[in-house]
Order: structure tokens, then sequence, then C-alpha cells
């Protein structure tokens, strides 16, 4: 058996190290894509937006299924067949009553439609019916058949002065879709927020390394001129140990910048729902054009667009309901029912549908509640705080809402202007870092001076992204609490849901 010589083992290892990831790399999908193109990804693929939309379908349904309880409800009732054989008691000719054995089928058929009012919380109904009944032979009876027809049965159900629980939920339905529809409108912006932030986390990640791989090679350079001119004794060691310090510093720097740019590579990719291993070529997002914005039509427009406003009405009506439910609840319970029907019975079924005759029913009945020691009062004065306390919370919480679209208005003009000045420190910052560098390398300038115009430009760079970051951040904001495109001018609308 042929021995490699350990030389050629580590070879091989180490050659199978560097093309394991550079195969890895190659399998990688490379995105190329500025900020706007990602947004429009995530708003159409993220797992956000397939919430958003289930959300939202969900809620319709929820609306499809309370609004099918008020239409005619159709059913079919039967019963087919009902056979007995029993003993029981029955009345006799006498007035009497004796047990006999009886042997009986009863065969039933009915159509009927239910609907409900909710104008007056009643019921209507109509009602079609026709029963069979056949009589075996007995010793107590002879075997025979008859028929029972109602063609036509029509009557009502109706509560008098009560608390009409109907249509209170067909408004607090109405109020909630509505709702729901502006939430989905508000979670779809919300995904461009999300995006913009993830976007400049990764984007602001590879620029410091970016910056810090260009200072690395820079300062591996300087570290390599500095241990010459301290072996030629024009530099003392001191100067020279700093600036290899800070070479070991920009490497450390580096391998921290490489993992913070895959974990935030991986949350970007998450959110935008890609399942597979990619890395991302961002392109520079730029600055916003400028857009002026009037604070009074910014409030109008969150006023009519935004689900908080909806919110606050449905949390005002439920109070509401509960105050009416408790005035309610002590008053006399009146209900007046009755129905009219055409109907017939004959021994042959030919004849059940001849001769028919009216039948009517009216009731009117009363529950008068007399004493609940202060019950219904108690319930009355809870309700009526209640309504008192969501006024005022509602009243803060608008105060807040308003306060917020006005500090973001404000906080625009104020990041422009930091935007602005982050630009011009560092151009300059750029400038007196390159000087600091010329000047280094023909031996007027030291290590500290060096160390920190390289620091300066990175702060400055820091500055500068940070500021465009707050630039769309507020843009956004804006966007979503008002749920307008002031930049366009137009309202923002969010896709259709399917609602098949």
């Amino acid at each position: 058996m042929r021995k490699h010589h350990p030389t050629f083992i580590l070879y091989t290892v180490l050659l199978l190290l560097c093309i394991a990831p550079l195969s890895k790399l190659e399998s990688q999908l490379v995105i190329n894509a500025d900020i706007n193109e990602l947004i429009e990804t995530a708003r159409s693929g993220s797992s956000a937006s397939l919430v958003a939309k289930t959300r939202l379908e969900n809620q319709y349904w929820r609306n499809v299924s309370f609004d099918a309880g008020f239409k005619p409800q159709l059913a079919l009732n039967a019963t087919l067949p009902d056979l007995n054989r029993v003993i029981s008691s029955i009345p006799l000719p006498t007035g009497e009553e004796a047990f006999v054995n009886r042997s009986f089928m009863t065969n039933r058929i009915g159509l009927s439609v239910f609907q409900q009012v909710a104008q007056t919380g009643g019921t209507f109904f109509v009602r079609t019916e026709l029963q069979r009944l056949d009589l075996f032979e007995t010793s107590t009876q002879n075997k025979s058949t008859s028929y029972l027809s109602t063609p036509l049965n029509i009557g009502f159900n109706q509560p008098l002065f009560q608390f009409n629980s109907i249509k209170w939920n067909q408004e607090l339905m109405e109020l909630q879709y509505k709702q729901a529809e502006k939430r989905y409108i508000e979670e779809y912006e919300m995904i461009a927020v999300e995006v913009v932030n993830r976007f400049f986390e990764l984007y602001q990640t590879e620029l410091n390394l970016a910056t810090a791989l260009d200072n690395q090679s820079y300062l591996d350079s300087l570290a390599s001129t500095a241990r010459k001119r301290h072996e030629l004794g024009r530099i003392g060691e001191t100067e020279m140990l700093q600036v290899g310090l800070s070479a070991l510093n920009a490497d450390a720097l580096v391998s921290t910048l490489k993992q913070d740019k895959q974990n935030k590579t991986e949350t970007l990719r998450d959110y935008l729902g890609i399942k597979e291993e990619v890395q991302f070529d961002l392109k520079d997002p730029g600055e916003i054009e400028a857009y002026i914005i009037d604070t009074e039509r910014a409030l109008l427009y969150a006023n009519e667009n935004r689900s908080d406003i909806t919110e606050f009405a449905l949390r005002i009506k439920n109070a509401q309901l509960e105050l009416e439910e408790a005035k309610q609840a002590n008053k006399p319970d009146l209900r007046v029912s009755g129905f009219f029907g055409l109907t017939n019975s004959a021994q042959r079924f030919g004849d059940v549908f001849n001769g028919l005759n009216d039948q009517e029913s009216l009731q009117l009945s009363i529950n008068i509640p007399i004493a609940d020691w202060g019950r219904t009062k108690a319930q009355r004065k809870i309700a009526e705080s209640s309504i008192e306390l969501e006024e005022l919370l509602i009243q803060e919480e608008k105060i807040s809402f308003r306060r917020e679209i006005e500090v973001t208005i404000e906080q625009l003009d104020l990041v422009r202007n930091r935007l602005t000045l982050a630009k011009t420190a560092l151009d300059i910052a750029g400038k007196r870092q390159d000087i600091t560098k010329k000047r280094y390398q023909l031996g007027k300038q030291d290590a500290t001076n060096l160390n920190i115009a390289i620091q300066d430009y990175a702060s400055a760079e820091r500055s500068y992204y940070q500021a465009l970051w707050e630039m769309w951040q507020t843009h956004y904001n804006i966007r979503f609490l008002t749920l307008y495109d002031f930049q366009n001018n137009t309202p923002i609308v969010a896709p259709e849901v399917e609602k098949e």
C-alpha cells in the first residue's frame, strides 16, 4: 500500500478547504436590487404580506357569514319514517282513558323559509308541510291511511320595546370590516418601513466592511513600512507599535463586520421570503427628492385613512351597546307572535288539498320584572362610566395621534438639514484623510494624526448614511401614519385580496 507524504496530505486538505467556500459562493444567488425593488419583493412574497392578506380574507368571510344570516334561510325538514308500536293511554268517547295497543307510522316532509329583520329584531317565516299517518291493524284499531296538509303557513315573532342585539351587531360588524380593510393597507405600508430598516442595516454594514477592508490593506502596508523605517532609525518604536496595533485592530474589525454582514443578509433574506442562499448586491439608495407636506392635510388624510380612527368609533359603539343593553334589561318583556295558514286532512291524497281550512294564531306574552335590588341601576351606572372613561382615553389617544404626525413632519425637515450637514462633513473628512495619508507617507505626519483622520472619516461616513437612513425611515413613517403619498400626491392603496 502506497503511503502519501505528510506534506502532500496537508496541501490536499488546504486545497479542499479553499475549493469548498468557492463552490458555495458559486451556488449562491446574487441579487442586484435597489431599495424600491426589495420593497416590492417583500410586498408580493413575504410572510408579512401573506399574513396581512390572510387576516383581511378571514375578516371578509366573517362578514359574509354574518350578512348571510340576514338573508332568507331555506330549509327542508323531513321525518321518513317515524315508526311506533306502543301501548299508550288514549281518551275514550266517554271521557275516560284506557291503555291500548297502538301501531302506526308517520311520514312528514316540509319546506320553510326563515327571515331575520335587523331593523325590528323580529323574525318572519313561511312554511309548507305534508304529513301521512299509517295505522296498522291491531286488536283495537283497523288499518287506515290519512293525510294532513299545510300548503301555506305564514307567521312572525316580534319582541316589543326590547334591546335589538341584531341591529347593534350588524353595525359593529360593518365597523370591524372597515377597520380590517384599513389595517390591511397599514400592514402593506409597514412592510416598506421594515424593508427600509433591514436594507440600511445591511447596507451600512457593507459600507463599513468596504471601508474596513481598505483600511486593513492600507494599514498592513503602513505597518510594513513602519517596521522598515524603525529598522533605519527614522521613527521610534512607539510609533511603529502604534501602527502595528492599528493594523491588528483593522483585521479584527474586518472579521467582525463579515460575520455581521452574514447575519444581516439572512435577516433581510428571511423577511423577503427568499428560501435560497443569497448574496445581495445593494445599490446606493440615494437621497429622496424634497417635497412639501401641509400638516393639516396630513391630519385630514390620517383621520380618513387610519384604522385607529375606526377603532375609536368601534370602542365607543361597544360602550354604547353595553349602556343600551343595561337600560333595556329591566323593562317589561313584551312579545307578539302569530301565524296564518291553510290546512286540511283527508283519507285520500288527492283530497287533502281540496276544501282547505284556514287557521290563525295570535299571542301576546309579557314578563314584567318587579325587583332586582338595584342590579339594573348599577349596571347602567357602570355602562355610563365606561362610556365616559372610553371617551377620555380616546381623547388622549387622539392628541397623541395628532402629535405623532406633527412631530414626524417636523422631523422630516430636521433630517433633511442633518443629511446636508452630514454630506458636507463627509466630504471634508474624506479630503482630510487623503491629505493626512499623503503627508504620513512623506514623513510629515505622525501615526496618531493618521489614525484620527481615518477614524474621523469612518465616523463621518457612518453619520451620513445614518442620516440617509433616517430620511428614508421618516419618509415611509409619514406614508404609514397618513396612508398618503405626498411625494406623488396620491392615496396609498394595497393590492386587492382574492375573495373567491
